[in-house]
């Protein structure tokens, strides 16, 4: 099955949207779907490039990820590529994704054969659309890691996704004496420019700027407890079984899996309290009370990859019966 992904997002250059798109061409073989192309998420026209693949593929696998909200312009642009294939007669799937606060978005539900939500927040967003669709859990979760048994050392925190929030983290954690491990591996060029911050934390972490995913999740593994403001972080530490303290987002995405977990959603640190968990004391607090959640994690971590491999048969089989 010749199949085009749209949203690359490892142009991001971001550990956890690494992960995503190659455990989705991982589980494209597994499955016997010949990814013949993939867009990037930097790609200006997305209904341009696909309206002159027409003659190259039979189904357009669109990653969602974190861009299907607010009706954002690139979210937008997604969708009408979507629409574009849905007119050449094409099968169209969104999977791994986010949905909210959408309303010009909502209109192109139609031109999505399958639709499969990372939460369930998101599922019941489509379906108030008069759409419907599948919880599977995000793609990072097909990852294969083995949890380190027994207590980490240190305290390590990671970016965010709002660059002056990052700015800050990089600085007080070397204040602190944190280990800083962005997941946005082109972190270091953005930090590079204040020139004593990133001295004192190559000091610190000397080899967690521009880590390969591999020696990222070691690194992450070993850690007592870890402040993640990013997304992707969260699902990381909950396959590593790390203690940890997850800082709300720009969407519900983590509240939305909380609630498919059974982890009480006041554990989410608001966004105005991100600084108040480098309090060493706090901190290790509320990662302690995160770990009473173990038994559900360790159920929501099986079943994400069962999940995650039954909705890629259900894929290929939907275009064969359509074949």
């Amino acid at each position: 099955m010749r199949t085009i992904l749209l949203n690359d997002t490892r142009s991001n250059g971001h550990v956890g949207c690494n992960l995503v798109i190659e455990n989705t061409l991982a589980e494209c073989r597994r499955v016997g779907m010949d990814v013949i192309d993939t867009v990037p998420n930097s790609a200006s026209d997305d209904a341009a490039i696909v309206k002159r693949r027409v003659d190259d593929y039979d189904l357009l696998l669109v990653n969602g990820e974190g861009s299907m909200h607010d009706d954002r312009p690139k979210a937008i642009e997604m969708a009408r590529a979507a629409a574009v294939a849905k007119k050449q007669g094409k099968r169209v799937v969104l999977f791994n994704t986010v949905w909210q606060h959408n309303h010009e978005l909502n209109e192109f539900l139609p031109a999505f054969d399958q639709i499969y939500c990372r939460e369930s927040y998101s599922k019941q967003a489509i379906q108030q659309a008069g759409a419907t669709a599948a919880v599977v859990p995000d793609m990072t979760f097909a990852t294969v890691v083995e949890p380190l048994e027994g207590p980490g050392n240190d305290i390590a925190v990671l970016d965010s996704f709002d660059r002056r929030t990052t700015l800050r983290l990089a600085w007080r954690s070397a204040i602190h004496g944190y280990h800083y491990m962005p997941m946005d591996v082109r972190h270091f060029h953005k930090v590079s420019k204040r020139w004593l911050p990133t001295m004192l934390l190559r000091l610190r972490s000397p080899d967690h700027f521009c880590t390969p995913a591999d020696r990222f999740l070691e690194r992450l593994a070993q850690r007592e407890a870890v402040l993640t403001p990013r997304f992707h972080g969260l699902c990381l530490l909950l396959l590593l079984e790390r203690p940890f303290v997850s800082v709300a987002s720009n969407t519900f995405k983590t509240e939305g899996m909380f609630s498919d977990i059974g982890i009480d959603p006041a554990l989410i640190a608001p966004l105005t309290d991100t600084f108040r968990y480098l309090n060493r004391r706090r901190l290790l607090e509320r990662a302690g009370e995160a770990t009473q959640y173990l038994p559900q994690i360790r159920q929501y971590k099986a079943a994400a990859r069962q999940q995650i491999r039954e909705m890629f048969h259900t894929i290929v089989g939907s275009q064969r019966a359509v074949a």
